[in-house]
C-alpha cells in the first residue's frame, strides 16, 4: 500500500508542473471538451507510469540508454512540439466544434502524442527517479509486485490531476467566446513552437558542447 501511496505523490508531482502536455491539456478542454483534455493527459501519465516500473526495480540500463541517445530523444521531442505549435497556432476553433465530432482530433492521436513526448524526454527518467528517492522508495520493503504497485499509483496520480485541471478548465469553456478560443489557440501555439525550438537549441548545445 505505501508503495501505491507515493507512486500517487510522484504522479502527482510530475504532472502539476507547466510543460508541453499542461499546454496541450487546456487547450484541447477548451476547444474540444472535458473527454479530449483528459486523454491529453493520460498519454503523458501512462509515460510516467512505465519509467515508474524501472525506477522501482532500480534498473539503470533504461537512464543510460536514454543519456546515450538524449540528442535524437531531444530531437524527436522538438519536432513534435514544433509541428504541434505551427499546426494548433493556426487552427480555428469555433463553438460548433464542440458537436461536431467530425471537427475534433482523435483520442488515441491526443494520447498517442504526449505518450511519445514525455516517453522521449530524458527528464521524464530523471524526475521518476529523484522522486523515488525523495519520497524514500528505495527504503521501503520490496516485493516482486512493489514496482508494479508503484507503477500503478503514479499512474493514477498523474489522472487525478488531469481529471482535475480539465474539469476546471471546463467551467471556464463555455464562458470564452470563439475570439478568446482562437486567442488561446494562438498563445498554445506559439508556446509550444518556441518550446520545441528551446528543445533544439540544447540539443545541439549538448551535441556540439557550444
Amino acid at each position: 500500500m505505501e508503495f501505491f501511496v507515493r507512486g500517487v505523490l510522484i504522479g502527482l508531482l510530475l504532472a502539476i508542473p507547466v510543460g508541453p502536455t499542461m499546454v496541450l491539456c487546456v487547450r484541447y478542454t477548451i476547444a474540444f471538451g472535458f473527454l479530449m483534455g483528459v486523454v491529453t493527459g493520460i498519454g503523458s501519465g501512462l509515460a510516467d507510469a512505465i519509467y515508474g516500473v524501472f525506477a522501482g526495480y532500480g534498473v539503470y540500463v533504461i537512464r543510460n540508454f536514454m543519456h546515450a541517445y538524449s540528442f535524437v530523444f531531444h530531437l524527436i521531442g522538438s519536432g513534435i512540439l514544433c509541428y504541434l505549435g505551427i499546426k494548433t497556432y493556426f487552427e480555428q476553433v469555433s463553438t460548433s466544434a464542440f458537436d461536431d465530432l467530425s471537427f475534433k482530433p482523435k483520442a488515441f492521436r491526443l494520447f498517442l502524442t504526449t505518450f511519445v513526448l514525455t516517453l522521449t524526454s530524458p527528464l521524464t527518467v530523471v524526475g521518476v527517479s529523484a522522486l523515488c528517492a525523495a519520497l524514500g522508495v528505495g527504503d521501503l520493503d520490496p516485493s516482486p509486485f512493489s514496482p508494479w504497485i508503484l507503477s500503478l499509483g503514479l499512474f493514477v496520480g498523474s489522472c487525478i490531476w488531469w481529471q482535475f485541471l480539465s474539469i476546471l478548465i471546463l467551467n471556464f469553456r463555455k464562458k470564452i467566446s470563439n475570439k478568446g478560443r482562437n486567442l488561446v489557440g494562438k498563445v498554445s501555439g506559439a508556446v509550444l513552437f518556441l518550446l520545441g525550438f528551446s528543445l533544439f537549441i540544447y540539443a545541439i548545445s549538448l551535441k556540439f558542447n557550444v
